[in-house]
């Protein structure tokens, strides 16, 4: 059983990648026979376009198709210009220094434009020897744009991939590092190591880069629910700050002269948020679209009954504090006003959860 559970649960974590394989490859096949059906003198442009501009998500799929038309189309018009300058006697080298001199200036600036001055290239050296010069342009434009518009044709209707849904699940992720931090600042006091700490916050950033990343290419796709990915990021980054003030005042703490009902009211503090984080990041999946305006479900039963636990052990853990008094070093004093902030922030990051997206967001 534990071997079958390995197996699945590798299975799911491969599943983003298993779609990708299967979109570039029915991408490439389509491309290379439709090139062929059109009679395009080099089809495997087309192919190679299809792999290139097939990407994770439909937004990047969409966003590299059109950099790719874009920048194709850019180049094949300089090459098709610097071509007709054979008819006034000029060399191939002074062409193609005319033609690339711009071009790489675009790339340089643009990277995402860089296949203008290849294609600029193969315009203008594919046709020295032709009578009409602007037909290797034509060609690589028609190649291209095929591979282009194929790319993103299967990326729409072949196990779909939307950005939407990498920036959820990556937030999701995000959550774990901030629950164990939260349970390493609430049990090792100031036992914790500035490595310790640094590794979860390192995790933290590198799925919030990823979320970032993803909710950057829902720009171009329909129905992208932005309000509500934003509105998401800004809860969690939210409940990230409340957890590195929690861990600056708890690291000034002494974990061995601390009396005993404050770590154990700390304690359950600290397994309260972890269960209450680990039920919002199930939660951060989307929900179905609906038509017209977005309405407020609330939290499910579920994150419910964790909210209404994680009260009651930060009302344990305020009560241990208030019986320690003065006994405690002052930066204790904190410590309730900063927990009472992260509950705040956790009951946001709830409610941003539970509000159900519409198509139009």
């Amino acid at each position: 059983m534990p071997l079958f559970k390995r197996l699945t649960a590798t299975v799911a974590a491969l599943r983003a990648q298993a779609r990708l394989v299967v979109r570039l490859l029915i991408a490439a096949l389509v491309s290379y026979a439709l090139a062929q059906a059109l009679h395009l003198p080099e089809s495997y442009w087309a192919t190679i376009t299809a792999l290139v501009v097939v990407q994770t998500s439909v937004g990047a799929t969409v966003g590299a198709g059109i950099d790719r038309i874009i920048g194709t189309l850019i180049g094949a018009a300089v090459g098709a210009v610097a071509a007709f300058g054979r008819f006034r006697g000029l060399s191939d080298l002074v062409l193609l220094a005319g033609a690339l001199t711009p071009l790489s200036m675009l790339a340089a600036i643009r990277p995402v434009y860089r296949i203008a001055p290849i294609t600029a290239v193969i315009a203008l050296l594919a046709g020295t020897n032709l009578e009409a010069p602007w037909l290797p342009a034509l060609h690589r434009v028609a190649e291209i744009s095929l591979g282009s518009v194929i790319g993103v044709i299967v990326s729409l209707v072949v196990w779909p991939s939307h950005a939407r849904e990498l920036a959820r699940a990556a937030l999701a992720r995000a959550l774990a590092p901030q629950a164990d931090l939260l349970h390493l600042y609430l049990n090792g006091f100031d036992s914790v190591t500035q490595s310790e700490a640094n590794l979860l916050n390192d995790r933290f950033r590198k799925e919030m880069g990823a979320a970032e990343r993803a909710r950057a290419e829902t720009v171009r796709e329909p129905g992208s629910h932005a309000g509500r990915l934003e509105s998401l990021t800004r809860s969690v980054r939210r409940v990230h700050s409340d957890v590195l003030f929690i861990g600056r005042i708890t690291q000034r703490l002494p974990q061995q002269t601390l009396p005993a009902d404050i770590r154990q009211a700390a304690h359950a503090f600290a397994t309260a948020l972890r269960q209450t984080l680990s039920i919002l990041a199930g939660g951060v999946e989307p929900a179905p679209a609906q038509r017209g305006t977005a309405r407020r479900i609330g939290p499910d039963p579920e994150t419910k009954t964790a909210l209404l636990e994680l009260d009651r052990s930060l009302s344990r853990l305020n009560q241990a504090l208030s019986a320690a008094g003065q006994t405690l070093p002052a930066d204790a004093i904190l410590l309730p006003t900063i927990a009472q902030i992260l509950r705040r922030d956790i009951g946001g990051l709830a409610d941003a959860i539970a509000m159900r997206p519409t198509q139009t967001e």
